[in-house]
């Protein structure tokens, strides 16, 4: 999920970095929020990673990750991509360079 999101130094950023940088990416802020809540409360808060919280963590970011790929695929299909429409420069009807 970081990969996608633009921050400046992410080995030294913060969670509440991180979460900034996801809902201005447009992910869900409940879902920011929670995953965010689960990994300090385990990471800083000295909370046990219990199954539930391991669950709870999981499940969102599944969910994060779902959205935000169909996200990804509606724009790339906005712009030509995987529908494998490709009528850019020099392409022919058999999709040869140099047929016009």
């Amino acid at each position: 999920m970081t990969d996608h999101l633009a921050v400046d130094r992410p080995e030294s950023s913060t969670p509440a970095e991180f979460a900034t940088a996801a809902t201005a990416a447009g992910m869900d802020p409940a879902d920011v929020a929670r995953l965010t809540e689960v990994f300090e409360e385990v990471r800083y808060g000295g909370e046990e990673p219990t199954a539930e919280r391991e669950r709870a963590a999981v499940e969102t970011l599944r969910r994060i990750e779902a959205t935000y790929a169909d996200a990804d695929a509606d724009a790339s299909e906005d712009i030509g991509g995987p529908s494998g429409a490709d009528d850019g420069p020099g392409a022919g009807d058999d999709g040869e360079v140099g047929d016009r």
